[in-house]
């Protein structure tokens, strides 16, 4: 299996992030494979025309040839164009891949969750508001600085319970299931058939990395 590398909850928008970027480049040009387990990019703050048309461009051609992007609630399928070939060459809701004596189930998490946005209107409305660019993160930013990034990450657990519950009743000895979703990052794998490939946002970055036949933890800030 190659070399592989699994991020999401990267939540790109029009806007661009110098030191972000740096950074994904930096990190995607380590591996042989690219898996984008879900939000890469955010329908709720921009059209997919305005993601593909935005400086984010430049850090296509790194992920282009070896990336398989796995859709999450803020980049649905339905919502992307055929430019997303750009930064990829597959598309698809789920993954499976093997490595070594296990299976692994990957997609983003919201289609276990059902607790997203879908609304056509009231998406326009939340894009022509700015209300992530302008409240949701900014509010996700101050509960990082004022009270750690360890307390973040623990604010979704009711969905993450809801994960493990789901893992533990529908797979068998040898399956894992990844997700994201949840911003709840596996730091180790506390949990026999379940993992989250974390966040890259707000200066920190946690994902997964597949070597050798071997699941490793990564949590660096940027």
């Amino acid at each position: 299996m190659p070399k592989t590398v699994i991020i999401s909850d990267i939540h790109l928008t029009t806007k661009f992030d110098h030191k972000k970027y740096e950074f994904l480049k930096s990190l995607v040009q380590k591996y042989d494979q690219v898996i984008i387990n879900g939000d890469f990019w955010s329908n709720y703050t921009c059209t997919c025309t305005q993601f593909l048309n935005s400086k984010w461009e430049l850090l296509f051609p790194y992920l282009k040839n070896k990336t398989i992007y796995i859709h999450g609630n803020h980049d649905r399928m339905q919502w992307c164009t055929r430019g997303i070939k750009n930064f990829c060459k597959k598309n698809t809701n789920k993954l499976e891949l093997k490595i070594k004596d296990k299976t692994l189930f990957m997609e983003h998490g919201h289609l276990i969750a059902l607790d997203s946005i879908t609304n056509p209107l009231f998406i326009k409305v939340m894009r022509t508001l700015k209300f992530d660019a302008l409240f949701t993160y900014k509010v996700h930013e101050l509960i990082i600085r004022l009270w750690g990034v360890k307390t973040y990450n623990k604010m979704s657990k009711g969905i993450e319970e809801l994960f493990i519950e789901y893992a533990n009743n529908t797979l068998h000895k040898d399956e894992i299931i990844v997700l994201g979703h949840t911003h709840t990052p596996s730091t180790t794998q506390t949990h026999a058939h379940y993992l989250n490939s974390g966040y890259i946002q707000f200066g920190h970055a946690y994902y997964l990395t597949i070597e050798n036949g071997y699941i490793k933890f990564h949590h660096e800030t940027y």
